[in-house]
């Protein structure tokens, strides 16, 4: 988080390193997960093939 990451970031990593079947499950621990040499790349590869939430759209009202 003081390296600029924000708390969803750390949530998708989790995500992503969790289901990810070629991670061994004996490393998904906060040294592995949040060592600065893993996570960008990490943070790198979630965004690229998780699927983001998408945010919801707001139309401005339509006058009557």
């Amino acid at each position: 988080l003081s390296d600029g990451y924000t708390v969803e970031d750390c949530q998708l990593v989790c995500r992503f390193k969790w289901q990810d079947q070629k991670f061994d499950k004996q490393y998904y621990r906060p040294s592995t997960l949040f060592r600065a040499c893993n996570f960008e790349g990490y943070l790198y590869a979630a965004r690229e093939k998780m699927p983001q939430p998408k945010k919801p759209v707001y139309f401005p009202d339509i006058p009557k």
